[in-house]
C-alpha cells in the first residue's frame, strides 16, 4: 500500500490551561524596574492538566504582580482566579 503525502494540517481542540496560556503570555508584568518583561518570561506552563494552567514562577517576586494581573483579566466575560497549589501557581477560570 502507497500512502500520499498530503500537506493536511488539522486543527486540534485546544484545552483551558491552552487557552488560558494564550491569554497571558504575553501579558506585561511591570516589575525590576525593566522594560519588555511578559509573563512567559517568568512562568513556565505546565499542561499535564487541562481544567486550569498550572504554572511555576522563575521567582516568588513575580507573584504579587501576577495576582495584580490577573484579577484585571477576563475569560469569556468570566474572572480569572489564581491560588497556589503545592509547586504550582493555578489560574483558572470562575464557575
Amino acid at each position: 500500500m502507497v500512502r500520499k503525502k498530503t500537506n493536511e494540517v488539522k486543527e486540534v481542540e485546544k484545552s483551558m490551561a491552552e487557552l488560558l496560556w494564550d491569554q497571558i503570555k504575553d501579558v506585561d508584568l511591570n516589575m525590576f524596574a525593566l522594560p519588555n518583561q511578559q509573563a512567559h518570561k517568568h512562568l513556565t506552563p505546565n499542561f499535564k492538566f487541562e481544567e486550569a494552567l498550572h504554572v511555576t514562577l522563575s521567582s516568588q517576586a513575580v507573584l504579587p504582580v501576577l495576582e495584580e494581573k490577573i484579577k484585571a483579566l477576563r475569560f469569556n466575560s468570566k474572572k480569572l482566579l489564581l491560588s497556589q497549589k503545592s509547586q504550582f501557581v493555578v489560574i483558572s477560570v470562575e464557575q
